[in-house]
C-alpha cells in the first residue's frame, strides 16, 4: 500500500529545519514567531497544518513538541514533558514504583505529587494525574535528567511512603506490600526512618508496620513495632469497614493476600 505524500511549504520547512537545527525538542509559540518574519494569525496557521501533517504534537496552549525529519514515530519520553505543566512537583506513587523497578505493572497514567492544585492533563495517550499534597510531605525526591530535561522523582523510600498515604495512586496496598516483600533488601531503612518521622503520619506508620509484620521482614523497623497507637486508623483508607487490630491500631479493611494477587 503506498503511502501518502506530505508536501511542506516554504515557511514550514523554514520552521521545522530552524528548530531542528538549533536542537529544539519543545518548543513555544514565540520560538515560532521568532523564526517566521510575517503576523502572529499566520504563524498559528503555519503550526495548525504542522500539526495536522504530524510535523508537530501540541502539549499545551502555546506549548509544542517537535517530531524531528528522521523519526516519524517519534516519542518523547512522559517525565520529561511534566516540568511543562508546573514548576513545582515531583514524580511519585506508581509512576515511581515503575521508575525504580520495584513494580512489574506499567501505569499509562503518570502521577505527580504538587503543592498547589494542577489540573489533570492528556498528552497522547498518556494522562497526567497530580496529587496535591500537604507542605510537609513534599520532601525525599531528587532531579534526574531525560532527554535533556531536568525532572524530579520520589526516592524509592519516599515513594513507598507516598503510596501508604494514598494507594489509590498505586493500584494499592498490594503492590507496596509486593515492593516491601521483593526488594527490602534495597531500601535505605535508615533513611526510610528518618522520613518516616519527617512525615509524622499515624496512618502511614501503621500501614508500614503492619506489612512489615505481615511478610514477617525482621529487622529494619522493628523498635517502633513496640510503640502503643492511640484510637485506630483504616488500613485501606478507600475501603469500609473491617476487624480491629489493637497492635497496630488499625481497622483491617482489605486482605493483604488478595490485594497481592
Amino acid at each position: 500500500m503506498s503511502k501518502q505524500k506530505i508536501t511542506l511549504g516554504s515557511m514550514e520547512i523554514s520552521l521545522l529545519s530552524s528548530l531542528e537545527h538549533d536542537k529544539k525538542t519543545v518548543f513555544y509559540f514565540a520560538d515560532a514567531l521568532a523564526r517566521i518574519d510575517t503576523t502572529r494569525q499566520v504563524v498559528r496557521n503555519v503550526l495548525s497544518r504542522l500539526a495536522k501533517k504530524g510535523r508537530i504534537k501540541r502539549i499545551k496552549k502555546g506549548v509544542y513538541l517537535l517530531v524531528p525529519f528522521r523519526f516519524r514515530d517519534y516519542g518523547q519520553h512522559e517525565f520529561s514533558l511534566l516540568p511543562l505543566f508546573t514548576k513545582e512537583y515531583y514524580i511519585s506513587f506508581w509512576s515511581a514504583l515503575y521508575f525504580w523497578s520495584l513494580t512489574e505493572q506499567l501505569p499509562r497514567t503518570i502521577y505527580a505529587a504538587v503543592r498547589k492544585s494542577v489540573k489533570t492533563r492528556d498528552f497522547e495517550e498518556v494522562r497526567y494525574r497530580f496529587v496535591k499534597l500537604s507542605g510537609r510531605y513534599f520532601f525525599g525526591f531528587e532531579e534526574i535528567e531525560i532527554q535533556g530535561a531536568n525532572v524530579t522523582i520520589a526516592s524509592k523510600e519516599k515513594t513507598i511512603l507516598d503510596c501508604l498515604l494514598h494507594p489509590e495512586h498505586c493500584g494499592g496496598l498490594g503492590e507496596v506490600a509486593k515492593a516491601l516483600r521483593d526488594y527490602w533488601g534495597d531500601m535505605d531503612w535508615g533513611r526510610l526512618r528518618q522520613y518516616l518521622e519527617k512525615m509524622n503520619n499515624s496512618a502511614v506508620e501503621r500501614r508500614l508496620l503492619y506489612i512489615i509484620s505481615w511478610l514477617k521482614l525482621k529487622g529494619p523497623l522493628s523498635g517502633f513495632a513496640k510503640k502503643k497507637f492511640a484510637g485506630f486508623r483504616k488500613l485501606c483508607p478507600g475501603a469500609g469497614k473491617g476487624k480491629y487490630d489493637r497492635e497496630f491500631g488499625l481497622i483491617i479493611n482489605v486482605d493483604l493476600g488478595d490485594e497481592m494477587l
